[in-house]
């Protein structure tokens, strides 16, 4: 099936020339659909595919075709389909370029065919009238942030080093080696997908109700295992629910400690962890 939706993909997707903003269309053809998308990403796009993504149906493919656009905007895309579990790809023609590549990041699956480009360079941090100490302020603010969302969908944060370094008039793209070495092409074996995600997730978190779906602790969870999950010879291990479930616990250990700071979770967690430091896990 993931080589008929593929296959359908690689030749289809591209029909349409990206113009102008970014478009969201359901294609349909041989019995398979995805969402293709194309164009710049501007700030409103996350609403945008939520509301094409509900409709379409959860954990379906999203096919990306943009040379950028919003930093922000593109932020919140990722995170919107990492919410809707979809799969986001790249045929051998398609591009997803500088803020697109935190959008494609977001993908619970990334599949990148042979001869897709995926690339980054340095974001733009402030303007040339802004006061040197501001500008540079601003830019270790953004920084920060784009660690966060790329720890948060279980990428390498090595990405960011071309990120940082690249001059924004040119484009760092990465090699095959690097989009596996990095977690930024992940494939498995669909049989393998679907017993992770109706045997072995619901019977953990049946047996650790605190992880309510939607709820900060869910969020932290998920961001662990996604990280996990980029490194691993098997994503779909049991164990690697039980490794993360280990980490979100520490971190609410060193909180009740009163130590700085909390490993490998958000910071906007700390405030449900503390609320939560008195139910043991």
């Amino acid at each position: 099936m993931k080589l008929l939706v593929k296959t359908t993909l690689a030749a289809i997707a591209l029909a349409t020339a990206p113009a102008g903003a970014m478009t969201f269309e359901v294609q349909r053809q041989d019995g398979v659909s995805w969402i293709y998308a194309t164009g710049p990403v501007e700030a409103d796009d996350a609403a945008r595919f939520e509301t094409i993504a509900k409709e379409h149906g959860e954990g379906g493919w999203l096919v990306l075709d943009s040379g950028g656009g919003s930093l922000w905007g593109s932020v919140k895309l990722g995170r919107a389909v990492r919410e809707h579990r979809y799969t986001t790809y790249l045929p051998s023609s398609g591009r997803c370029l500088s803020s697109c590549f935190f959008a494609f990041i977001g993908g619970a699956d990334r599949v990148i065919d042979d001869g897709g480009r995926l690339g980054v360079h340095q974001f733009y941090g402030g303007t040339d009238e802004a006061p040197a100490d501001k500008a540079q302020a601003n830019a270790q603010t953004i920084a920060g942030e784009l660690y966060a969302h790329v720890t948060a969908m279980g990428v390498s944060t090595d990405v960011m080093q071309p990120a940082l370094r690249t001059p924004s008039t040119s484009m760092y793209e990465f090699s095959r080696d690097e989009l596996v070495a990095y977690g930024l092409h992940i494939e498995v074996d669909e049989e393998a997908k679907k017993a992770w995600a109706d045997v072995t997730v619901p019977a953990f978190l049946k047996q650790h109700p605190q992880y309510a779906k939607g709820s900060q602790l869910y969020r932290a969870l998920d961001a662990e295992v996604r990280r996990l999950q980029a490194g691993a010879k098997n994503p779909y291990d049991a164990a690697i629910l039980d490794q993360a479930h280990n980490t979100v616990e520490s971190a609410i250990a060193t909180l009740a400690v009163g130590e700085p700071g909390v490993a490998r979770v958000n910071q906007d967690l700390a405030q449900e962890l503390r609320q939560r430091l008195s139910k043991p896990l």
